[in-house]
């Protein structure tokens, strides 16, 4: 499984390259990185949806091709720790054990059958030691299982930044059904209470609303911890998304004070789905006047009149 980061701060960000990634399988990592383009100004982190060379909004299909049209910059990943090579016997097994001790699965065997499309051990291996690509339930990118896996010279990510900066022509993507999954939405929620390690009883208990609202189970103890967007994206379906993060930034102000840490949450959010400043920003305006103290109050009252015009009469 390939897990990404996503910080609205980091740059590659902006153009659809996570801060960094790392596959659960091979341990591989790559972090994102921003080549300047011929028109790029200074890159540094811009409002959501912006172009972090230029400023320039970014379209979806920009987005998608990883490169502003404006100013050329471009997004991609680059490796940062090269992944375990997985034709190892050993080392495929030791693999796959450490994930089956994360699943607290103890039979291996079974572990395998379930998530390698009902493949044994013997055959999983098999197909990497021939480089072909294993279908499996992890989520990991298919090039992890090729023994030329990799970013190196003259990989597809190293001629990409030599290449000249041409009009972009990305055709729109095709639909992608997605399987509601109430359980997916929970999980965004709790990676906002979890985000600063204070589990306050106003969050849990709106968590718990949602839960029984959705006839869910409660909460298990390993569920209690940030999920990032990749982890949960494939359940929610995009028609959904706003609707999950408006939920999130609700959680983060009901305790009548949002922690910057759980800000970032629902704005790395906010960046993978491609909602805007704009959303965000009134539903953190809404929220914080809705579940202000009543000490807030008072002192907001206190502060307006001070700060109010006198009155030239």
């Amino acid at each position: 499984m390939v897990v990404e980061v996503y910080d609205p701060a980091e740059p590659a960000c902006a153009l659809g390259v996570p801060a960094d990634a790392r596959c659960r399988l091979c341990e591989g990592a790559w972090v994102g990185r921003v080549a300047e383009g011929p028109g790029t100004l200074t890159l540094a982190a811009r409002a959501t949806g912006h172009c972090p060379g230029c400023a320039h909004p970014l379209t979806d299909h920009e987005v998608a091709a990883h490169t502003c049209g404006v100013c050329g910059a471009r997004a991609h990943r680059e490796p940062s720790k090269p992944p375990v090579d997985l034709r190892d016997r050993t080392a495929f097994e030791r693999a796959l054990r450490r994930m089956a001790d994360d699943e607290s699965d103890g039979d291996l065997e079974a572990f395998v059958a379930a998530n390698f499309a009902g493949r044994t051990l013997d055959e999983a291996h098999a197909r990497i030691v021939r480089g072909e690509a294993v279908a499996t339930g992890f989520g990991a990118l298919p090039t992890l299982f090729s023994p030329a896996a990799g970013a190196g010279r003259g990989s597809p990510v190293a001629a990409r930044r030599n290449t000249p900066v041409r009009p972009i022509s990305v055709p729109p993507p095709r639909p992608i059904e997605h399987a509601y999954d109430p359980r997916a939405m929970v999980l965004a929620l709790v990676s906002v209470l979890a985000a600063d390690g204070n589990y306050d009883a106003r969050e849990m208990a709106f968590i718990e609303r949602f839960v029984e609202a959705e006839g869910m189970t409660p909460l298990r103890p390993e569920e209690m911890r940030v999920h990032r967007p990749l982890e949960v994206s494939g359940r929610i379906p995009p028609a959904r998304r706003q609707e999950v993060v408006e939920l999130m930034m609700e959680l983060a102000c009901i305790d009548g004070s949002a922690d910057p840490s759980e800000l970032r949450i629902v704005e790395s959010y906010a960046v993978a789905w491609g909602i805007t400043r704009a959303s965000l920003d009134a539903w953190h305006a809404r929220y914080k006047a809705r579940y202000a103290t009543d000490l807030q109050r008072v002192l907001g009252r206190v502060r307006a009149f001070f700060l109010a015009p006198a009155d030239p009469t």
